[in-house]
């Protein structure tokens, strides 16, 4: 295999790869790209078993081929200065050849491209197309609602629900909700798709981009089955998460059956970081009160108190309603929302509060509150505010 490709090309092709590299693994080949040339494109492939990612670009083929290259020494191939590289396997040698216009690179390379897994498929049929800007900013937002432990698998996955049009995360205390208006194939026949969180991660550099980028279903001897993710450039199969998604209908609740309130995200986002570093070193919840129409925020820590009358605006809920969650969860709303008035929606102190956006929706569970005390707190610091 020989090559002569732009330096930026190539690059940028090693920087969407290298997250799917397995850093340190007991199988060697997972610590390396493959690399083969195909149709005039030069191809790049890493893989850990449960996502494959390719990525390609036209480059200037001058013999066709394939090696692997580990990590470290494509890494270090990034680092040459110059516009452009030639690269070359020497087959018999085991070695990589790396010209530039001043410079040349050897690598010596043991590893053999037949062992590289690459997953098979076919079939494939698009399920869900937008642009690549859009699903990344969706798979971000609804990041901090998936669950950072292994418990249960299905809270480790954004489920993409192609009848009900919305991607969905959850983690057991909180789910998040995007509701999809466009772009769903209703002639694929799955009802869901179950991705791992992993693919974030994995396909961020790839989505930075207005173009268009497809969820497809496909046919693969894989026994949960795959889904692959493909763009200009890239072409992602993942295996599916085992299993059947949690009925978010029975959890979810419709505005019109909620005591509503809207608040003000930026104020409630300043006042919620606040609280995070007032309660660090506790795990006392930050309270709302409603106080003759105004919400009140309260929250006392170790190192004293802080009380908020926060903006409001259409205030239904009932009078001395007092609700409490964690301050972080509700950093990570006002971070989330896509709206600079939040709705949000309670029925008693004990249930979920629901927070509706213009695309988005949110459930967020309450904590308990064990200091019987708080309401008074609360009285006394308005009436001297008064």
């Amino acid at each position: 295999m020989k090559i002569n490709i732009d330096m930026k090309d190539f690059k940028e092709m090693t920087e969407k790869v290298l997250p799917s590299v397995v850093k340190k693994s007991s199988v060697p080949i997972l610590e390396t790209v493959l690399l083969y040339t195909e149709h005039g494109k030069l191809n790049m492939v890493a893989t850990d078993f449960e996502t494959e990612l390719r990525v390609f670009q036209h480059a200037n083929i001058i013999s066709d081929g394939k090696c692997c290259i580990h990590h470290d020494d494509i890494k270090q191939i990034i680092k040459l200065k110059a516009d452009a590289i030639t690269l070359e396997y020497d087959e018999e040698a085991h070695k990589i050849i790396v010209n530039t216009d001043k410079k040349t690179v050897t690598n010596t390379n043991n590893q053999g491209t037949e062992d590289f897994p690459r997953f098979v498929y076919s079939m494939v049929q698009a399920a869900y197309t937008t642009s690549g800007n859009n699903l990344l900013e969706t798979l971000e937002k609804l990041s901090y609602y998936i669950s950072k432990d292994d418990v249960n698998k299905l809270m480790n996955c954004y489920c993409l629900d192609l009848k009900k049009n919305r991607i969905a995360a959850l983690d057991g205390h909180r789910i998040g909700v995007k509701h999809i208006r466009e772009g769903i194939n209703t002639e694929n026949e799955a009802t869901e798709i179950l991705l791992h969180s992993s693919v974030y991660p994995k396909l961020k550099k790839c989505l930075k981009t207005d173009n268009n980028v497809t969820i497809s279903t496909c046919e693969s001897d894989i026994k949960s089955g795959l889904t692959v993710i493909s763009g200009i450039g890239f072409e992602m199969a993942t295996r599916n998460v085992e299993g059947v998604y949690f009925k978010l209908d029975n959890m979810l609740m419709n505005k019109y059956d909620l005591k509503m309130c809207k608040l003000n995200t930026k104020e409630l986002m300043e006042v919620s970081k606040y609280n995070v570093d007032l309660l660090k070193d506790g795990k006392k919840p930050m309270v709302f009160y409603n106080n003759n129409g105004s919400m009140v925020s309260y929250a006392i820590g170790t190192k004293g108190e802080s009380m908020d009358i926060l903006e409001t605006e259409e205030n239904n809920t009932e009078a001395d309603f007092t609700i409490a969650f964690n301050p972080t969860f509700l950093v990570e709303l006002c971070r989330t929302i896509d709206t600079d008035v939040l709705e949000v929606g309670f029925t008693n102190p004990k249930a979920p509060m629901m927070v509706y956006g213009k695309e988005y929706d949110f459930l967020i569970l309450p904590v308990n509150i064990r200091d019987n005390n708080i309401v008074n707190n609360i009285k006394k610091l308005l009436e001297k505010a008064a």
